[in-house]
């Protein structure tokens, strides 16, 4: 009896080591999808188009016998549904913020930078940054998470949602900087955002974000000034007048080939 357990575990531990190998690959194609930006929607067996986490897999297995065998052979686990490719999604960022917090915790001091945008269905997403300096001395900025704050947008709530992620990373005491655009909601001084995180964190200076700063100050330049206040009107109409017929689009395309042609002529004739 002895024999035969020792052996039903020597084969359970190969099947072990088979199935990590197999879900190591499936987090090497997750990571590739999500680095790439790209997944599919219609995954089910009657589309002509199964997704990109589908497709890779079966790529990988024209040239990976391990997982060739247990896409063929796998009856209760295939690792191909949405569910699982939600739960891998899950994991990888799991760890990857796990390993953020382990960063934060040996650092001394940390900011947080937020902005907002609306996305193609026009929920509004919050992005958080946690900026600090790592224990080898190097600048880090790394990127939390998205944020919906579709329904609530006020400083109350932003601000609410600043502190409660940066005690999810134990680092509220910190805090030493935050940057937002100069919007009242966030740059208030009295209620604004930056006002409501400084009461948890005194030393949390606000920096109106430099970025936001130079998009405004070339906005407000290119205004003064009638030429380029024409100028940015017409590139801007451009941009709608074009796309709305395909003959336009190919008409554009013919003109910007013969400028790109003018110009290796010009450039060819200067080099002689």
């Amino acid at each position: 009896m002895d024999n035969h357990k020792s052996i039903a575990i020597t084969k359970h531990n190969e099947q072990v080591n088979r199935n990590r190998e197999i879900l190591k690959r499936l987090i090497l194609a997750t990571c590739f999808l999500g680095v790439q930006e790209i997944r599919g929607h219609d995954e089910s067996e009657n589309s002509s188009n199964r997704g990109n986490y589908i497709k890779l897999a079966y790529f990988l297995a024209e040239f990976d016998e391990k997982i060739q065998t247990h896409l063929e052979s796998a009856t209760v686990f295939k690792g191909l549904s949405p569910d699982i490719q939600n739960d891998l999604i899950d994991s990888v960022g799991s760890v990857i913020l796990a390993q953020i917090k382990t960063e934060l915790q040996k650092c001394m001091y940390v900011s947080v930078l937020l902005d907002e945008t609306s996305d193609v269905s026009c929920y509004s997403q919050l992005s958080t940054v946690i900026r600090y300096v790592n224990s080898n001395g190097a600048v880090c900025e790394s990127f939390i998470r998205f944020s919906d704050v579709s329904k609530d947008r006020s400083a109350a709530a932003v601000s609410g949602l600043v502190v409660k992620e940066l005690q999810e990373f134990d680092c509220l005491n910190k805090l030493i900087a935050q940057t937002y655009d100069g919007a009242a909601v966030m740059s208030g001084e009295l209620n604004g955002v930056q006002a409501k995180v400084k009461e948890h964190a005194p030393d949390a200076i606000f920096i109106h974000c430099y970025a936001h700063r130079l998009n405004l100050v070339l906005s407000q330049a290119a205004s003064s000034n009638a030429k380029c206040n024409v100028f940015f009107s017409t590139l801007g109409g451009l941009s709608t007048f074009f796309p709305t017929s395909s003959k336009r689009m190919s008409l554009l395309d013919d003109i910007v080939q013969g400028f790109q042609n003018l110009l290796q002529l010009g450039g060819a004739i200067l080099l002689d």
